[in-house]
């Protein structure tokens, strides 16, 4: 089979592809499937159904917590951008950024998202200015001020209208949440509210899902539990609804912090195992750490040092398999 597809001459192959193409799209089979011949066809079927169908294939991947595959696929969709405008590159980045971070990968998801910017910045479009900001702070890391992100975060604030928005909402929910642990805790913590208070003026569902995740980041350890627990288990509920995963299991371990501080045992145990269970399914070291973590927390609350210690030395051991600084 193979010799006989090299045999084909480069258009009778394109040709095929797209033909099959067509097929396919007829009735369901794997976005994959269809990614894979609209990229071999892109000269007949044409950029934008190529780049729609890739995009397709790496976000169904990402659903799946396929993050590694997403990224090849991603990175597939931007060798084809290369063949259309600065917007489709832009949108491609936006996607592989994110999709980089979530696979293990910071410094390159860092790198695609400062290049979505750097185009954005060029284009002065403020609005992708801003979602480039929001890719390159998608994940969180505690404890650690990124000045670089705060500086993108600033520049998409300055840029967007004032007035109540989606976009303005996020910025400044992740704006709260990278200025977090301030000199005065009350400062981020004042900008986490009014973006959360934003997003319920708006109605959007989705906005409110992405700003309890960054702006419940900026609350966790500085605000009273009894404010936070709610707002955490309405995240969960809405990235639950969404499907997402991975924002679930970030809210889901916030809302077991704060209801341990409530001294509710029973609700926090029932967060311990859903964690669990989510932090099995992404197969990541870094989710696999934050149980253990808790095990020892909780066995040294009740007094019981040498299983406090277990448990933190085989956390030792998940970190030592990643590189990920928040271990």
């Amino acid at each position: 089979r193979e010799t006989l597809y090299k045999s084909l001459a480069p258009s009778r192959r394109a040709e095929a592809h797209a033909r099959v193409l067509e097929a396919l799209e007829q009735s369901a089979n794997p976005p994959e499937e269809l990614a894979h011949h609209a990229q071999q066809a892109v000269s007949i079927v044409g950029v934008t159904r190529t780049l729609g169908a890739i995009h397709s294939a790496a976000a169904r991947a990402q659903r799946v917590l396929a993050f590694e595959a997403a990224v090849l696929l991603l990175e597939r969709a931007l060798a084809v951008a290369q063949l259309a405008d600065d917007r489709s590159r832009i949108e491609t980045l936006l996607a592989l950024g994110p999709a980089k971070i979530r696979a293990g990968d910071a410094p390159g998801g860092a790198s695609a998202c400062s290049q979505a910017g750097a185009l954005a910045r060029a284009h002065a479009d403020a609005e992708l200015l801003a979602r480039a900001a929001l890719a390159y702070g998608s994940d969180y890391t505690p404890g650690v001020t990124d000045a670089t992100l705060l500086g993108l975060l600033d520049e998409a604030l300055s840029g967007l209208a004032p007035e109540d928005g989606a976009l303005r909402a996020r910025v400044l929910a992740r704006k709260a949440a990278v200025l977090q642990p301030a000199p005065d805790p009350l400062v981020p913590i004042a900008i986490a509210r009014e973006a959360i208070a934003m997003a319920r003026r708006l109605g959007d569902e989705e906005c409110c899902r992405h700003v309890l995740s960054a702006a419940c980041s900026a609350l966790v350890y500085f605000a009273d539990p009894a404010e936070r627990a709610p707002l955490d288990r309405e995240m969960v509920e809405l990235a639950t609804r969404a499907g997402d995963r991975l924002q679930a299991l970030i809210g889901v371990g916030r809302l077991e912090f704060a209801l341990i501080e409530l001294a509710d045992r029973t609700g926090a145990d029932a967060q311990m195992g859903a964690y669990t269970k989510l932090a099995q399914e992404l197969r990541q070291p870094r989710y696999q750490l934050r149980p253990l973590l808790m095990l020892s927390l909780r066995a040294a609350l009740d007094g019981r040092p040498a299983e406090a210690e277990r448990h933190l030395e085989q956390a030792r051991g998940v970190a030592s398999r990643t590189d990920d600084r928040t271990t």
